[in-house]
């Protein structure tokens, strides 16, 4: 039984990477960038588990084709996403983008068990870690030092303009940003606003519903 860690996921997500898409957050991060706008994400005990199996199952039904996966570091959890993809890909074509505070050429020198398989299985790669003092409006990333790259050839990148940032309601009333803000610290310009107009909001260390089973940890 392989397992997950997730911290969580989202099921129309068209601001990182090609879609609408598929978004898995992965739990843990040794990395902690300055500036990180998911934090929450970084505890590497943190988050749920969640049977490979049961993603799977959530990832063919849903329809789509694309899914991208960020984190928190997904790769630091290789062996367990290489299963994801490979059982996902036995039933749907999928187009897989990964998110990795890694350089490319780091990740390929790297000796944790099955990097380099990971990144076989990958169609785009946005890697390395965010430099707050290099943000600038970039396509599905936030400083100047990271970059797409197309590891398979499969998709045809837009212009290199920020894609946004989308706000996402949940069924609890809670809800949450997706995407790379095009301005630095404008998520605390954004919720001083909101919180000055009587709608304040907080961001949640724990993790939210799943549709699929999952296990909390104590």
């Amino acid at each position: 039984m392989s397992l997950l860690r997730l911290h969580s996921t989202n099921d129309h997500v068209t601001t990182l990477g090609p879609g609408p898409a598929l978004g898995i957050w992965v739990q843990g991060c040794p990395i902690g960038c300055v500036g990180c706008t998911s934090r929450p994400t970084w505890d590497p005990r943190g988050g749920v588990t969640a049977e490979v199996s049961d993603v799977v199952h959530w990832m063919n039904a849903s329809g789509l084709r694309h899914v991208t996966i960020s984190g928190g570091e997904p790769m630091e959890q290789a062996p367990a996403l290489i299963e994801l993809i490979d059982r996902a890909r036995a039933e749907r074509d999928w187009v897989v983008t990964c998110y990795s505070g890694y350089h490319l050429d780091a990740l390929r020198r790297d000796r944790r068990p099955r990097t380099s398989d990971l990144l076989d299985r990958l169609d785009l790669l946005i890697d390395g870690p965010y430099l707050a003092q290099r943000h600038a409006p970039l396509l599905w990333r936030g400083s100047t030092n990271q970059r797409v790259r197309s590891l398979s050839g499969r998709v045809d990148l837009p212009a290199d303009l920020s894609a946004g940032v989308a706000y996402v309601s949940n069924p609890d009333r809670s809800g949450e940003f997706i995407g790379v803000f095009p301005e630095p610290r404008l998520l605390e310009t954004v919720t001083a606003a909101l919180a000055a107009n009587g709608t304040p909001v907080t961001v949640s260390e724990r993790p939210r519903s799943f549709p699929f089973p999952t296990h909390q940890e104590q």
